[in-house]
């Protein structure tokens, strides 16, 4: 359960920094994108995590860590396609701001695996 409480403590962070940096550069992008950014990284990483502890179930398989991750980014490319089909004009700062938010996930969820594997040993 401490990794879905630090998974939230992420999300809410995240957005709130995303907010406030957002408003005070007054870049273009509006408060609704950036939840639906954040959102779709945080339910992708939660599920994925959950996936990961069905499936794996304690085994250090690599082949099955590589295939949900590489899942992860072709839901990452499909979310950002889909968006940028949607509107007329591609906006640059829609897509700066979502591949910054999900490094910052991942990075984030790398040193929480870490951190995690690290306590069992």
């Amino acid at each position: 359960m401490t990794k879905q409480r630090n998974r939230i403590i992420l999300f809410s962070s995240l957005l709130l920094v995303n907010l406030l940096v957002v408003d005070f550069y007054s870049l273009q992008i509006n408060h609704k994108k950036i939840f639906i950014i954040n959102s779709f990284l945080f339910l992708l990483s939660f599920f994925s995590n959950i996936i990961k502890e069905r499936v794996i179930k304690n085994k250090k398989i690599v082949f099955y860590k590589i295939s949900i991750n590489f899942l992860r980014i072709l839901a990452c490319i499909i979310f950002l396609f889909l968006t940028i089909l949607e509107e007329n004009k591609t906006n640059r700062i829609y897509v700066y701001n979502f591949l910054i938010i999900y490094f910052t996930h991942l990075f984030f969820e790398i040193f929480l695996e870490y951190r995690s594997n690290k306590n069992k040993a």
